[in-house]
């Protein structure tokens, strides 16, 4: 009985360690892919997105731009994008400046007077 129960605790001990290796090869595979996302360089064609905001939340716990957008047949959709705060702030000027042109263009049917 006691060396069943000795077994059983290498065992366990085992399968402790087993776990932690485990968890420490997972926080590692997550930095890296989180330093990716981060250098990772974002370009949109706001042209061919039609987007009405960009804004910074956190998901699941993760801090991400959300790209709202009206697709082909007019109906709100958005794109989240797991990147870093420079990456958004860049999209920001993007879209500013893209904005800046949307609203300098002289609507159609309307006559200057």
């Amino acid at each position: 009985m006691l060396m069943l129960r000795s077994t059983y605790l290498n065992r366990v001990g085992e399968l402790i360690d087993d776990r932690d290796r485990l968890q420490s090869q997972l926080n590692k595979l997550r930095s890296q892919i989180s330093a990716e996302e981060n250098a990772a360089e974002v370009v949109i064609d706001f042209d061919q997105l039609n987007p009405f905001s960009v804004e910074r939340h956190t998901t699941d716990g993760q801090r991400c731009t959300i790209i709202g957008y009206f697709n082909c047949e007019g109906k709100r959709e958005q794109w989240y994008l797991y990147c870093s705060l420079e990456q958004h702030n860049k999209l920001i000027d993007q879209y500013k400046a893209y904005m800046w042109k949307v609203a300098s263009k002289p609507i159609k049917g309307k006559k200057d007077v």
